[in-house]
Order: structure tokens, then sequence, then C-alpha cells
């Protein structure tokens, strides 16, 4: 197992859990860092692994249809793990 992690490490991030205020809904943009991207899809378990566990996965297709129910789709340029630097926050905001 110390191999795994020593591999996975430098892709393995930390968060400080925070409060969902709202559900994440298409429409909705998201933050990291200084890249910001629309979201286009919420599987139907985003939210309450989110809220929860403080944990979803991104999938940057652009998709309106949801591959797998834990993943959040977002339009917009791949994003490389180098674009992601310490101290980079995520933030989702509503859509107005």
């Amino acid at each position: 197992m110390k191999t795994f992690l020593k591999i996975w490490q430098k892709y393995l991030y930390y968060t400080k859990k925070s409060v969902l205020k709202e559900n994440v809904v298409v429409g909705d943009t998201i933050k990291i860092g200084n890249f910001e991207y629309e979201i286009t899809c919420v599987g139907s378990t985003a939210n309450n692994t989110l809220r929860e566990l403080g944990h979803c996965t991104f999938k940057f297709d652009g998709s309106t249809t949801p591959s797998l129910p834990g993943v959040i789709n977002l339009k917009g340029d791949k994003l490389d793990i180098t674009d992601i630097a310490e101290g980079d926050s995520i933030i989702i905001s509503q859509k107005i």
C-alpha cells in the first residue's frame, strides 16, 4: 500500500468540509482556483455525497446526462492537475 500512496500522493487533496447551503443545480458555476466552469449536469447522489462526505467527482465534458450518480459535469476546458495550487479554493455559486 505504501507504493500506491507514493504514486498517487501528488493527486490527493485534503479539504476542509464546508456546509452546502443549497443543492448544486444545472446552471450554477464552480470556480477551482482561477478557473471557472458552468455546471451542466448533477448526478442523483452528488449533492448528498457532497453534503455528507465533502466529496464529489467533476467531469469536464459538458454532458447534460449523468454518467454516474455522484458526478457533477462541467462545461469548459479540462482542468489539468498542474493547474491546481496549494491553497486554491473550490467555490460553487448559485446561478443568478
